[in-house]
Order: C-alpha cells, then structure tokens, then sequence
C-alpha cells in the first residue's frame, strides 16, 4: 500500500480509487506536515478551520470517531486557503483510532465521544506547532526545542494544547466551541503582534530565568535570616507598677481643713420650685384730652350805662 501523490492518503491503487480524490478534497492534513512544520500564522489558521468545523459537528451530535492529519483536507475555496474538510465523521476505523490519537479513555475501551475527539485536536495541534506528537513530561515549547523549531510558541496556544492533552476528561474543555473561541482570540492577538511567547526567550536563554534561578532563593535565605534574628531577639525590659501599700496610704498627711464654705450648713435647695410672682394688670392705654382754650373776656359796650 503506497500514499497517493495527490493527497497523501495510504490508497491501494493510487489516485483513481483515493476517497479524498473522488470527493476532490485536496491535500491531507498528513501530507502538508510531510513537507514540514508550516509556520505560526498557518498553524493558527489550520487550528482554527478544524476546531470551528468540529464545533458544528458536535452541535450536530455527531462524533468523529478516526479523527487524524489523515481525515483531515485542507481544500482551496473561492480563493482562500486551507479550508478544513472532514473524510468519514461518525465512521468507526476498521482497526480502531490508532494509539497515538486516542485519547486515555479510547485506551482503556470507552467508545469515543466529543471529550475523546478534544484530546485527538489536542494531539494534531501539538503535531501542527512542534513538528512531532506530545512527549510525556515535555512542554510543547521544550519539545520544539528538542526538534529544533525556532518559531516562538504563544502562550496560550501552549496552554490551550496541554489544556486538550488532559488525562481525564472532565479536566480538558468545556467543548470544541470553547475551543474554537480560544483560537479566535489567539489569532486576533497574534495577527496584532501582542501574543506572549515562551519558547522564544527560553531558547535564547532569557536572562529573567537566571533571575529567578538565583535570585529567589536568595530571598528565601533573606528572609529566613530576618524571622531567626526576630525570633532570637531578648525580650523587652518588663515595668513593673508601683505598688502603694495599705497602711503607706493610712499613714500619707492629710491636707489642713479650711472649714467649710459660707452657707454650706444651709445649701439652697435646688430642686424647690420658686414662687411665682404677680404680674400687675395692665392698663388699657387712654390717651389725654387736650388743653381746654382759655376764657375770652366779655365784649364792653362804651355806650351802655356805668352801673354804679
């Protein structure tokens, strides 16, 4: 059994009975990674097509139950690359998912579900940014190291692989759509030259990781040092009050007695109620008569008789 030229699938009589060439799908996913490890930007647009395609099967209810670079097409569409195609959803392989897709629980004969297809993204993800599968106890930036991969791997596209690569399933992600919303975000950050990346400066030998390889324990050192030096200090000098004695207190000088204050034998009572006293009525105001005019004397006749 030889691949097929075209497409990379293993075909016993070459293209003219190739599935993926009848359906004119294009290159497998498998045959791409042959030629080698595609670049960041690829790798996030590849990621991308296959998790948004995944997420419409499995709100589909369907399962691929032999996902691999194998069944995975990257066909050219109206001008735009690597369009994600699918070969065979919901098809049992007749010898099974191979081990290296299968995910712990396909190991240990569960059927597959959507839990088992994250973990078989997980594996093709890995393969798609390191150039190899997952390696027990390596990162995916130490193993990109090891291949000799210089492309800097996002952070979190590292951590979205090891969050795929989770032993149990409850422990990888909520869905494929959750995934595919992850690369979204990881793309944009991307494309806008603000993802973070980890195997970059550790490939270089960042400086920060000296830092922290020396540095921290001499902290550590620092600080233990202080705790002993506060935890073997003498303690403080106790005060002690003074104590005065009883019969000290009896025996102290009184002060002279100036007698009492003025009428402290008859203090006022405060608390009596005073008594009340008389308002005089008022009167009603009336105001005085003016002056009376005085008298005029009587008119004298010089005619009239003198009355002697």
């Amino acid at each position: 059994m030889a691949a097929c030229p075209d497409c990379g699938v293993d075909c016993p009589d070459g293209a003219a009975a190739c599935p993926g060439c009848k359906k004119g799908l294009g290159r497998t996913l498998h045959a791409e990674q042959a030629d080698g490890t595609p670049s960041l930007a690829r790798t996030l647009d590849i990621a991308a097509g296959l998790a948004a395609t995944m997420a419409a099967m499995h709100e589909a209810k369907v399962v691929h139950k032999d996902l691999r670079p194998r069944n995975v097409y990257l066909v050219k569409r109206k001008g735009q690359e690597d369009v994600v195609k699918l070969l065979n959803p919901g098809k049992s392989a007749p010898e099974g998912t191979p081990p290296d897709y299968a995910a712990p629980e396909e190991s240990a004969g569960a059927p597959a579900d959507a839990r088992s297809n994250l973990h078989a993204f997980g594996v093709i993800l890995h393969e798609l940014a390191t150039g190899t599968r997952p390696v027990a106890g390596a990162s995916p930036s130490k193993t990109a190291r090891a291949r000799g991969v210089t492309q800097a791997i996002p952070r979190p596209l590292e951590e979205l692989i090891v969050h795929c690569l989770q032993k149990f399933p409850a422990e990888r992600p909520r869905s494929m759509r959750e995934v595919d919303d992850r690369l979204s975000g990881i793309r944009v950050a991307f494309r806008a030259g603000v993802a973070t990346p980890t195997s970059a400066a550790e490939a270089a030998g960042s400086p920060m990781k000296w830092v922290a390889i020396v540095g921290v324990p001499l902290v550590l050192v620092g600080l233990s040092y202080f705790a002993w030096r506060a935890m073997s200090a003498p303690d403080p000098p106790r005060v002690v009050p003074a104590v005065i004695s009883v019969d000290a207190a009896v025996a102290a000088p009184r002060p002279p007695d100036l007698g009492a204050p003025p009428d402290a034998a008859h203090p006022p009572d405060l608390a009596a109620p005073k008594a009340a006293v008389k308002a005089k009525p008022s009167r009603p105001y009336r105001p005085k008569p003016p002056p009376a005019a005085p008298a005029q004397p009587a008119a004298v006749d010089p005619f009239a008789p003198k009355v002697r």
